[in-house]
């Protein structure tokens, strides 16, 4: 998964749970932010977007997962729920985890379950991953023309330097040729933000041409910063299966 780290909020309630898990994730692009404050989780999970949330439960579990789903940036992310053989999945699941650990825990289990979660946590980063690119393009704004080029791609987005001093907030068109030079891509764009160095970044609002080809482009592109990460999960998969059949 070269290319591509993700980034998940771990609230541990002990030593070893921390050791475990981060011995699971220590060979994946995973990047853990450990926190065990409470309030701090909350103000973090509302200041940063993270791909997926790990939290040792505790009476506390409740309030941080409907924090998860109230943020403004993390709220479609995969929780994992770790606990006790007493506590019913059913009962975390319904407090708004996604997928659990249970206790005993080894790291071949946290490892296979954090494996399954990545699968989860990237479809997640389709939509938003800004993938880095050069293409020369040309954007139309109130009726004026400039060159500029687009560094920065994604399902919802893109991002561009120009010349300009800074880009005004508000509506644009964009056009530029796919790299291959297979099809012209015309879009309506809003400016979200810009600087005086002239980059901007912008919410893609309509691609008028081009709609399937700029689909396979960025499929393209996300498949070669995930390449080979569908066959460790498949294999986690299997290995999950094979001993939910042995047990």
């Amino acid at each position: 998964m070269a290319g591509l780290t993700i980034e998940v909020l771990f609230v541990p309630r002990n030593a070893q749970t921390l050791s475990l898990v981060r011995q699971a994730a220590g060979t994946m692009d995973v990047n853990l932010h450990i926190c065990t404050d409470p309030e701090e989780v909350h103000r973090l999970l509302f200041c940063h977007r993270y791909d997926g949330l790990i939290v040792d439960h505790s009476e506390t579990t409740g309030n941080i997962l409907r924090a998860l789903r109230q943020s403004p940036s993390s709220r479609n992310a995969i929780a994992i729920d770790v606990h006790d053989q007493a506590i019913a999945v059913q009962s975390v699941f319904e407090l708004g985890a996604n997928l659990a650990m249970v206790y005993p825990l080894t790291v071949e289990h946290a490892r296979k379950t954090l494996q399954l979660a990545m699968g989860l946590m990237m479809l997640g980063r389709r939509s938003y991953y800004r993938h880095p690119v050069e293409i020369p393009a040309r954007i139309t704004v109130d009726g004026r023309q400039f060159e500029v080029l687009v560094n920065n791609v994604s399902e919802q987005g893109i991002g561009m330097r120009t010349e300009l001093n800074a880009l005004q907030a508000g509506p644009l068109q964009c056009s530029f040729e796919l790299p291959d030079g297979s099809r012209e891509i015309a879009m309506e764009a809003t400016v979200i933000w810009s600087d005086r160095t002239g980059q901007a970044g912008c919410r893609i609002e309509q691609v008028m041409h081009g709609r399937e080809q700029f689909a396979e482009f960025i499929n393209s592109l996300f498949h070669q910063v995930t390449t080979g990460y569908s066959a460790v999960v498949a294999s986690a998969r299997h290995d999950e299966i094979s001993a939910a059949t042995r047990a």
